[in-house]
């Protein structure tokens, strides 16, 4: 268990050089940058971390500083930093709720997290800060975050950012660069001193250099404070800045050499102690145990000599690279030897002792490797799956068999992707899927690496390692297919593709003779891959709902709701969505199915269930937030801008969703933006743009470039067509669907009818057939269809010269329309009413506060007293952005165009 180290001095020179980031770390505790409370500080060894987070300890008085390292060794410990933290903070007399110190008490006695919620782990972490904090403001510390074990770093990630300021700042300091953006941080990345600063650390030094030996060293250095100070304050006659053939040394190696040296000199005791402290133990408990043997005062010879300082039961280099240099320098025998000492110290962590051990193995050694093993899964029984991976990755080096080799090597990759760490996967297996000589092996790379590429949005590189396998292999294992075939039919899917989704069927076709029925599993990827198939429909309308409890229960009901989704049944897919997308929503299922997200957000809009639709995008978007897999942002940020579209705005939504629909490789994605642009260029009254857009979605012969949204957005195509003077075109894409030799669903069913209907040549004709469209009790399931349908007929009716019955019918689309709070429609109706004759003044009536949803109505009411959206947003713990969002669809309903009149509504509103 890590526990907090005392903010000491570093030894070193003041700050330089550091002034600005400084004062933006500074200005996150004093309310200067209100909102901020977690930092993210990178850069390379020696530029300076640990004496920012000095220099900032220093400068916030009046605040609460804890501040833990990261240790290479305690970094295999589950939650190992965070039960830590919660040691440090927790008390009796904290009013915290039950189950969050449930968690809490259970993390940081060393329990088991498994079968903990994610979600409350992290917002029981949070909420201990935010109570202490309340009591006495804490400055949080974490240095060599890269060496934190990763449970704790993303609990971390996920919670100090939401905890107020004013109660907690958080500040991370990582070796090397951020990684990826981190959500509500503020990130800074320390680059070199500048040579003006760089010259004034040396001159700080006791015996500033001067003349040559100052100009090598500035330029030795590199603006690297570390090395500005270590290699200026040896006599010039220690410290070799060339090698003997006039070249430069390399900083490390340098660096490496100084602190050897520093090392070399003392006492064997104390240069015995500081390599167990390098070997990775910093505890003193452990440390000073009888069987390793070593005393207090065997460290004050590397304290005098600004090596180490020991404090609050730990031990700590002054810099990371003294404990590396320690380690280096010191002969393998010794290296080894240290590592059995610990290995014997840790008899009461298995897991610990382990490590050690293989860190003193030179070669093979398949029982270590077992024993890491299996301390791998208690590590994945205890929550904690990224910490499970790296211990497996070091289980691979020390397996001699290659087949378990591969096995291992493939579970760590699993383990890794199912914390959605891509990179991380494609660094376990990218070589497997050709060079493994086992086949069963090779199908599971080959789908793990598939998943790689649809998650990084890339759903074509994924068919191209898919299908080469399903091709090649024999899937004669009906599990092992299904599991395969499962992971292909998303990025066949999301393609759209014929010739891909023709080669995905066949593959199919092979597996379906042989499984016996069809098993839930096989349902998704059947539905992406037979031409007809009534018979799949009725099963999805017999099939139980999963009651989702795990992961295979999981994975059944989010099966179900996508080949519902796929088929068009609608309501039935969001039945079965929602239950796992809520499990994921609350940080209990695992992160790859955040595609989940992504299904029901395409069903809530096929539903016109915008607000359900934009919430679960906003909540998709914050979970991925610390993984930031690229597909599920494109998705939901092409979501949201639908969203946006279908109401009118807000602008910004659309231009972001455009932006990413761009750098989407998937054509569902894009052609979906595409469908709703070209809808809401003829709610505009711009049939020409309507047509371009909506043309868009087909291939010159009339194929659709996405068959399934192709088949969706015909009847709209059908509808520009007419008032753009293009039926030809659009009858030659009507009859290349009706002509596919695919089932059709309810739903294609009602849009190719509406489709032939619009373009039929007898007005009263198309009138009569979209009278039975809207008509129909299955229409209902797709409000924003049966509006638009409504709106179609009411077309013909006026090229038919009927404006009594095209005034009713416009009045029931409209109705339709706001329904479902698709606003785009709003500012057209009433001219189109008032060419039927019409001559109220407004087709859409406008209420007060009470035709709001609640959530609305706090908002506005909020609004009016004043509050800005940010003081809105922490009220109801909201985004800023879903506030902003609800206020710009109230104001139309409202009847106003400014927060400012807002006061004179709710007034008006709560007047007797």
């Amino acid at each position: 268990m890590t526990r907090p180290d005392r903010v000491g001095a570093s030894g070193q020179p003041r700050l330089l050089g550091r002034d600005l980031e400084l004062s933006r770390l500074v200005g996150m505790t004093d309310g200067t940058y209100v909102g901020e409370s977690l930092a993210v500080v990178g850069g390379p060894a020696g530029i300076g971390k640990s004496a920012l987070l000095d220099a900032l300890a220093a400068q916030v008085p009046g605040r609460r500083v804890l501040r833990f390292q990261g240790n290479r060794a305690l970094g295999l410990v589950p939650f190992g930093l965070v039960a830590g933290l919660i040691g440090a903070l927790l008390s009796d007399a904290l009013p915290l709720a039950p189950l969050h110190r449930d968690v809490l008490v259970r993390i940081a006695s060393g329990g088991r997290a498994g079968g903990v919620d994610q979600g409350k782990l992290r917002a029981a972490v949070a909420s201990l800060m935010e109570m202490v904090g309340q009591e006495e403001p804490l400055l949080l510390l974490i240095d060599d975050l890269h060496e934190v074990d990763p449970g704790s770093t993303a609990v971390l990630l996920a919670g100090a950012g939401r905890v107020v300021p004013a109660h907690a700042v958080t500040v991370l300091a990582v070796r090397g660069r951020v990684p990826e953006p981190v959500p509500d941080a503020i990130e800074i990345e320390l680059a070199a001193l500048d040579e003006p600063d760089a010259g004034r650390v040396l001159d700080e030094l006791p015996e500033p250099p001067t003349g040559r030996r100052r100009l090598e060293l500035l330029r030795t250095a590199g603006g690297n404070p570390l090395a500005l100070v270590e290699l200026g304050r040896r006599p010039a006659n220690t410290v070799v800045l060339q090698d003997p053939s006039g070249g430069r040394v390399a900083l490390g190696e340098l660096l490496g050499d100084v602190f050897g040296a520093s090392a070399a000199g003392l006492p064997d005791r104390t240069r015995r102690a500081l390599l167990l402290a390098a070997a990775g133990e910093t505890r003193q408990q452990v440390l000073h145990a009888p069987e390793v043997g070593i005393r207090r005062d065997d460290w004050d010879p590397a304290e005098a000599a600004g090596i180490v300082t020991v404090s609050a039961g730990l031990v700590r280099f002054c810099h990371p690279l003294m404990g590396l240099a320690v380690y280096e320098k010191a002969p393998a025998a010794d290296r080894r030897e240290a590592h059995l000492v610990l290995a014997a110290a840790a008899s009461t962590e298995p897991g610990l002792a382990s490590w050690h051990r293989a860190a003193a193995t030179t070669g093979k050694d398949p029982l270590l490797a077992e024993d890491l093993g299996k301390y791998a899964e208690e590590v994945l029984a205890a929550g904690d799956a990224m910490t499970a991976a790296s211990v497996l990755e070091r289980a691979v080096a020390l397996t001699a068999d290659a087949r378990e080799t591969a096995i291992r090597r493939l579970r760590a990759a699993e383990l890794a992707g199912s914390v959605g760490q891509v990179a991380w996967v494609a660094d376990l297996i990218a070589d497997e899927v050709t060079t493994t000589p086992f086949p069963d092996i090779r199908i599971r790379v080959a789908a793990l690496l598939g998943w790689l590429h649809m998650m990084d949005d890339r759903p074509s590189a994924a068919l191209e390692v898919l299908m080469p396998v399903a091709e090649q292999v024999d899937l004669g294992d009906p599990i092992l297919a299904i599991l395969f075939l499962g992971t292909g039919a998303l990025p066949a899917y999301s393609t759209g593709d014929r010739h891909d989704l023709e080669r995905f069927a066949r593959a199919c076709g092979a597996v379906r003779q042989l499984v016996t029925g069809i098993p839930p599993g096989i349902l998704w990827p059947l539905s992406m891959a037979l031409p007809s198939d009534e018979i799949l429909a009725e099963v999805l309308h017999t099939a139980p709902r999963p009651v989702v409890v795990d992961h295979d229960s999981f994975m059944g009901a989010a099966n179900l709701g996508a080949c519902c989704l796929v088929l068009d049944e609608t309501s039935l897919s969001i039945a079965h969505l929602e239950p796992p997308r809520d499990l994921l929503a609350r940080g209990v299922a695992f992160n790859p199915a955040l595609s989940t997200f992504a299904a029901v957000g395409w069903a809530y809009l096929d539903a016109a269930r915008l607000t359900a639709a934009e919430h679960n995008a906003l909540l998709s978007l914050q979970l991925n937030e610390y993984l930031r897999v690229p597909m599920v942002t494109a998705v939901a940020t092409v979501q949201l801008a639908i969203v946006a579209i279908l109401r009118g705005g807000p602008d910004e939504d659309i231009v972001v969703g455009r932006a990413a629909a761009e750098r989407s490789g998937t054509m569902a994605v894009r052609s979906q933006l595409r469908w709703a642009e070209g809808r809401a260029a003829a709610a505009a009254g711009d049939p020409r743009r309507a047509w371009t857009l909506l043309r868009g979605l087909y291939a010159a012969d009339g194929v659709a470039l996405h068959r399934h949204v192709g088949a969706l957005a015909v009847a709209d195509l059908c509808s520009a067509a007419v008032e753009v003077g293009e039926q030809e075109t659009a009858r030659m894409v009507l009859d290349r669907l009706t002509q596919s030799g695919r089932w059709v669903s309810r739903r294609s069913r009602l849009l190719l009818e509406r489709a032939a209907a619009v373009l039929s040549d007898d007005p009263a004709d198309g009138a009569r057939r979209l009278r039975v469209i809207v008509d129909d009790p299955a229409a209902a399931e797709w409000p924003l269809e049966r509006g638009l349908s409504l709106l179609d007929l009411a077309g013909c009716l006026h090229r038919a010269r009927s404006p009594r019955e095209e005034r009713k019918v416009l009045q029931e689309a409209a109705s339709q329309l706001e329904d479902v709070g698709a606003d785009a429609w709003r500012a057209t109706l009433p001219g189109r009413m008032r060419a039927a004759g019409d001559r109220s003044p407004d087709v859409v009536p406008r209420g007060g506060l009470a035709q709001l949803t609640d959530q609305q109505q706090a908002i506005v009411r909020l609004a009016a007293g004043g509050l800005s959206n940010a003081e809105i947003a922490e009220r109801l713990f909201l985004s800023t952005r879903t506030v902003g969002s609800h206020l710009y669809r109230s104001f139309p309903k409202l009847g106003v165009t400014h927060r400012s009149q807002l006061a004179a509504i709710v007034e008006a509103e709560e007047s007797p």
